[in-house]
């Protein structure tokens, strides 16, 4: 996916480079231009040191944007910062007036002398406060418009409620099990009710926009063990016999070959595994390969959907899976990778042991104490079926490729409206995202609320070519699953990490 550096980010390394320019001459090198706006001109803002309030405060960047007379911190501070009582420091020009006015809270307004009070503390609960100041021989003024911006909603949360939930596409009345999977660049996803089997196709699940089709299923296909390759589908059909198709389904050709369980493509190729008859397992791949016995702790049915992962400490890629059934019966919370040649067990701790786990590569943030943010690729794993059969909706996440798994914090779980599911299906598609535009089909439950600085970026000189009206971001796509009743969630649901979907900066 393609993924783009915001502006702020831009504006905050000039202004870094601005600030340290002026810092390199001595005060007895300036000389103030008593005649222009230079005379009223802001140089430094920023916030004093206050660990009570948050950890490193003084170090938060704020751009001075002097064509327009605004100040604001691009990267807002985490949900729940006070800001009401916060003493500033400002760097200024030889002035005569420094005023600070704040909202009050019944109308009025309080001013601060800041060259007389320069640390007496200062609102910005009620929004934004004004600095006038006025030049030394005072024949210039102007008047700054001052945020400190704190976030509406956590960046890092996993918020599915903006646009989240449709019906599963299907021209069947009452579905009774369905599988997507992601082939060649798009969401396939099948449907069946009773002997009727429906295809569904679409390179962009957030238009809501399918190709639907009736199709058949060879005789005695299990729909949860359909599978994508590079190349082709495949499922088990009657009697374990694998079956392919080269035209996403509407054909299948058997294979010759035999499996009980498919857990993914590799490349070409399909691995999975197949019965002995007498309780016993064998890894298999079709083509064919070296068959291995399957150790006692390793999955034999029940996992979830298989990732690849590419990684340079490996010469081929690893394809993994997360918890499922033993064939001792016995369920597990462990990642399994296959490197092309050989399975192990990945995890050090996994999850809590499930079968139908839901598993998806996306992103998580780290802010550090000096304010940089850092991007991980992040496994997401939720859902799944205990042993006692029921269903569960909570989030895991790991940084290491599944070797440590931990529950994310409470801002990453899901939400109460979503139900509970196993064996549900989590793909990841860019979706456009429009100034003001929706998708028919999709309920939306709460409206996306804007960081406030927002509001500070629809300015005349904006620094962007042009406005910007449209940005692409990740959307994971959750279709269908089993709740614990045994019947169908027949919804797809959409959900992305905040900080993502936020508007870049103009």
């Amino acid at each position: 996916m393609n993924r783009r550096f915001p502006i702020y980010v831009v504006l905050a390394l000039l202004g870094s480079m601005f600030v340290a320019s002026c810092n390199d001459d001595s005060e007895d090198e300036i000389e103030y231009d008593n005649s222009s706006e230079s005379a009223v001109m802001v140089t430094s803002f920023s916030l004093v040191k206050n660990d009570s309030v948050l950890a490193n405060l003084d170090s938060v960047f704020f751009s001075i944007d002097l064509n327009n007379a605004v100040i604001f911190n691009a990267d807002s501070l985490p949900k729940g910062t006070k800001v009401s009582r916060l003493p500033v420091s400002i760097g200024l020009s030889s002035v005569s007036t420094a005023e600070i006015t704040m909202p009050g809270k019944n109308g009025s307004d309080t001013i601060v002398n800041y060259l007389t009070n320069s640390t007496d503390s200062i609102d910005f609960s009620r929004g934004s406060v004004k600095l006038k100041l006025v030049s030394y021989n005072k024949l210039i003024d102007r008047t700054y418009t001052i945020y400190v911006n704190v976030h509406n909603m956590d960046p890092d949360s996993l918020a599915w409620g903006e646009t989240a939930m449709c019906a599963l596409p299907t021209s069947l009345s009452a579905p009774s099990a369905q599988k997507t999977v992601e082939f060649k660049g798009q969401a396939v996803c099948f449907t069946q009710q009773g002997a009727n089997t429906v295809r569904a196709i679409s390179s962009n699940p957030a238009n809501n926009d399918w190709d639907i089709a009736t199709v058949s299923l060879p005789s005695g296909a299990v729909l949860e063990t359909l599978t994508a390759s590079d190349d082709a589908l495949y499922v088990v059909g009657g009697g374990n016999v694998l079956y392919k198709s080269q035209d996403t389904g509407s054909t299948w050709t058997s294979t010759g070959a035999e499996m009980s369980y498919i857990y993914g493509g590799y490349g070409t190729s399909v691995v999975g595994v197949k019965a002995d008859g007498n309780g016993a397992y064998k890894h298999v791949t079709y083509p064919a390969t070296t068959e291995t016995a399957v150790s006692g702790n390793c999955p034999v049915s029940g996992t979830s959907t298989s990732l690849l992962f590419t990684t340079k400490w490996s010469e081929q890629p690893m394809m993994m899976i997360l918890g499922g059934r033993t064939a001792s019966g016995d369920l597990t919370g462990d990642m399994w990778a296959y490197d092309g040649s050989q399975w192990v067990c990945m995890s050090i701790n996994g999850i809590p042991d499930v079968e139908g786990a839901t598993i998806v590569p996306y992103f998580s943030f780290r802010t550090a104490t000096d304010w940089v943010v850092t991007e991980y690729t992040t496994l997401l794993a939720f859902g799944g079926k205990d042993a006692n059969g029921i269903c569960t909706n909570t989030v895991y996440m790991s940084l290491d490729r599944g070797v440590h798994w931990s529950k994310a914090g409470e801002l990453m779980q899901l939400p109460d409206y979503m139900p509970q599911v196993a064996y549900a299906q989590a793909l990841v598609f860019e979706k456009t995202i429009f100034d003001s535009s929706r998708a028919a089909g999709w309920r939306e439950f709460a409206p996306k609320a804007l960081p406030a600085w927002y509001k500070v970026i629809h300015s005349s000189a904006s620094r962007a070519d042009k406005p910007i009206t449209q940005w692409d971001c990740p959307y994971i796509y959750l279709f269908g699953g089993m709740k614990s009743d045994g019947t169908l969630s027949d919804t797809v649901w959409r959900g992305v990490i905040n900080r993502l979907s936020f508007k870049p900066l103009q």
